[in-house]
């Protein structure tokens, strides 16, 4: 029942750096970490603070 009010989507373009991939999958498996630039990242903060969930 929460709707709109607790749903977040968001589209963005991504590009991939072939030397990169090996390190940046090791990450996600090991951590669970996603490399993003600093303009998602600010979204994502942006997000978590209006959010109320």
């Amino acid at each position: 029942p929460r709707g709109i009010a607790a749903s977040c989507g968001m589209m963005v373009n991504y590009r991939y750096f072939l030397e990169d991939t090996a390190s940046n999958s090791a990450a996600y498996l090991g951590t669970k970490q996603i490399k993003a630039s600093e303009q998602v990242l600010s979204l994502v903060s942006q997000f978590q603070q209006n959010s109320k969930l």
